[in-house]
């Protein structure tokens, strides 16, 4: 496919409930970027920011890495890159996350944590989250600048 092409492109990645899985994403997009290269580095930036920040969140707050029926938790994540958007769709199954998306902002300057879910919303053009009975799943879609 040629770099100029503006085709999309998606992939898909499978794995555990682990930091080493996000890095394995942003690897993956990074692949992406290079057949999509008309995508702007500032909408690369936000939208792997976004990513990353998701993925941490579910890795630190989704539970002991099992999901309801004690199984291994996993991630999936389909990322796609098209001629006027990038979208990513993130399911988990880990317990169902509870939030409060009234609540979700910038903490003070002085917090250590607290920020990626509102980064996460500030990165981004569409933001949503849906607790399903088997976890969770996340939609993020940045317009292209």
């Amino acid at each position: 496919m040629d770099a100029e092409s503006r085709d999309p492109v998606s992939r898909e990645i499978r794995g555990g409930v682990d930091l080493a899985f996000a890095d394995r994403v942003l690897d993956e997009l990074d692949e992406l970027w290079r057949t999509a290269a008309y995508v702007p580095d500032l909408d690369r930036t936000l939208f792997a920011l976004a990513i990353s920040e998701v993925l941490t969140n579910i890795v630190r707050h989704g539970g002991a890495a099992t999901d309801a029926s004690g199984a291994v938790a996993e991630i999936v994540v389909e990322l796609e890159v098209a001629e006027s958007r990038l979208e990513a769709v993130i399911r988990d199954s880990a317990p169902p996350a509870s939030i409060d998306w009234e609540a979700v902002a910038m903490p003070a300057a002085e917090e250590e944590s607290g920020r990626g879910l509102a980064l996460a919303r500030s990165a981004l053009d569409d933001f949503r989250h849906d607790a399903e009975a088997d976890g969770n799943v996340w939609t993020l879609r940045r317009e292209l600048s």
